[in-house]
């Protein structure tokens, strides 16, 4: 399961949600193309991260309403039928898919949900960050028996939360000045020089930064996350220039050649392609079914299961 930055969690003080984004932003993904992990503006794969919210917020929805969580096709999570709800089942794939590329250990100022029961910065009774500056929403993201009192279910259910955006959320896309500076970037020779720390640093971001800092790519595209890895697109392995993307045929950053560039096709495309699909990538938001999951999961007591 950022512009809200924080899902969960206020800046020191606030937060990002579910997905995935929350998303509670999230899943894995390479520069394939159409994998459902696809992230930041890369040419490969991606996703990532938050608008601000606004209206009011009752404390959440009644114990077992699964809220409006659209019609969309979603991820391979959901009730797997009967009345009981599996964790790796139903919910970890939730997660997983739309939540784990912002959401994930590397970031402190929001909620992991990569493991959601990691008690030094998880989802259960961890406090929400949200809830000093706005007390009418649930002081902690997952209280297991009372889904009404977590807000993780206000954040996935609500179109516009009291606090912070809906979850998953996703980054804008980038400007015409921002494209026009990536494609000047590349033809320059996709140099680490004054130009990339001055006019393309910003738009890939700072991995594990919320808000500006963020950027609109190092959300997913860091280290250990979604390939390439925009935090050092130099970098002669992960990076993207002159490294061969997996996408069969294409170079991720071709210097002096935006058109040849992976990463240039995809940031400036407007429906997906042989290429794959235009970055950064769009989360949708839960489906009703995925929503009555997460809920009823909590219910059950958000058991590891």
């Amino acid at each position: 399961m950022l512009v809200d930055t924080m899902p969960f969690r206020a800046a020191p003080t606030a937060l990002t949600l579910f997905a995935a984004s929350l998303a509670l932003a999230c899943g894995g993904g390479s520069d394939s193309g159409t994998n459902a992990a696809d992230s930041a503006a890369t040419g490969d794969a991606g996703s990532t991260r938050t608008t601000n919210g606004s209206g009011a917020n009752n404390g959440g929805p009644a114990t077992s309403s699964a809220g409006p969580g659209g019609t969309q096709t979603g991820s391979s999570g959901g009730l797997t039928g009967g009345a009981s709800v599996s964790y790796a089942a139903d919910v970890a794939p939730i997660f997983e898919e739309r939540c784990t590329n912002c959401h994930h250990s590397e970031v402190t100022a929001i909620p992991n949900i990569a493991d959601p029961f990691d008690p030094s910065n998880g989802l259960i009774m961890f406090p929400n960050t949200w809830h000093e500056g706005h007390p009418e929403t649930p002081e902690m993201n997952v209280v297991p028996g009372d889904p009404a009192n977590s807000f993780l279910v206000t954040k996935i259910s609500e179109p516009t939360p009291a606090a912070g955006a809906a979850m998953p959320w996703s980054p804008d896309r980038v400007t015409a000045e921002e494209a026009a500076d990536l494609r000047e970037w590349v033809m320059l020779g996709a140099m680490n020089d004054t130009f990339f720390q001055s006019n393309i640093r910003r738009i890939f971001g700072t991995p594990g930064a919320l808000g500006a800092p963020g950027g609109k790519c190092t959300y997913c595209h860091y280290p250990a996350g979604v390939a390439p890895d925009l935090s050092d697109p130099f970098d002669p392995a992960n990076g993207v220039v002159n490294v061969a993307a997996t996408t069969e045929g294409w170079i991720r950053v071709v210097p002096g050649d935006p058109d040849r560039s992976l990463l240039i096709v995809r940031v400036e495309a407007t429906e997906t392609t042989d290429a794959g699909d235009p970055m950064p990538k769009v989360y949708p938001r839960l489906t009703a079914d995925e929503v009555e999951a997460v809920t009823q999961w909590i219910l059950e007591g958000a058991r590891d299961n």
